[in-house]
């Protein structure tokens, strides 16, 4: 079972060949390749690519304090905040939802795109710790909380290799930019239009009949 805060993720595709096993991760298309140590797990987990596989080495411990011995916080974040990722280039915010009990951290990042999930970790002294794994991401987020109101020198980690800054302020009405979504028709267009044949080779058009006046969903994977 992976546990992600409110999130439990059922895993039980195990194949053991003497103190190898081979954990092979649900719905994405990943899996751990673990031996047995004397106090724990260590081995790589193997994420497949089109063009090439992502490993990310990897050690496992019994117990739950996955950011080591806890310390009592020194501040409370529950809240919405406004976001910047370095990496967001046009400037546009992400917005924080955490909800923090003691030194116990739950929460996300909104931005146009999505989420960053389901967000579990600790607030340790002045530092914060968010992390979540479900077999598609990997994700880490470390930094430092200056005041009730301020968040500096903040790091994500994604997967094996991508790094990137981010800082956050307090803010109860902060929400994405809707110019900054990602989805949107060209200027001049009022609907979406596109055409495709389905299984059994006919044409389906989203201005067929049977969708008119109706709310139609598109999903492109």
């Amino acid at each position: 079972m992976i546990k992600n805060g409110a999130e439990k993720i059922k895993v039980d595709n195990f194949n053991q060949t003497g103190d190898s096993i081979l954990i092979q991760m649900p719905v994405f298309e990943s899996y751990f390749r673990v031996a047995k140590k004397e106090k724990g797990f260590e081995g790589v987990w193997v994420k497949n690519g089109s063009v090439k596989n992502s490993l990310l080495p990897f050690t496992a411990k019994p117990g739950n304090k996955k950011f080591g011995v806890p310390a009592k916080a020194a501040f409370n974040i529950s809240g919405r905040w406004a976001v910047k990722f370095a990496g967001n280039k046009n400037g546009a915010i992400s917005v924080g939802e955490f909800v923090q009990k003691g030194d116990i951290l739950t929460g996300t990042f909104l931005n146009a795109t999505g989420d960053y999930r389901y967000l579990e970790g600790t607030v340790k002294k002045d530092s914060l710790y968010l992390s979540a794994f479900d077999g598609g991401h990997a994700f880490l987020f470390t930094a430092k909380i200056e005041n009730n109101k301020t968040i500096s020198n903040g790091v994500f980690y994604s997967g094996a290799t991508y790094k990137e800054a981010w800082s956050a302020v307090k803010d109860a009405t902060a929400k994405v930019p809707a110019e900054s979504v990602a989805m949107f028709v060209k200027p001049g267009e009022e609907s979406l239009h596109f055409s495709f044949k389905n299984l059994d080779g006919n044409t389906v058009s989203i201005t067929d009949d049977k969708f008119k006046n109706k709310v139609v969903i598109i999903q492109l994977m």
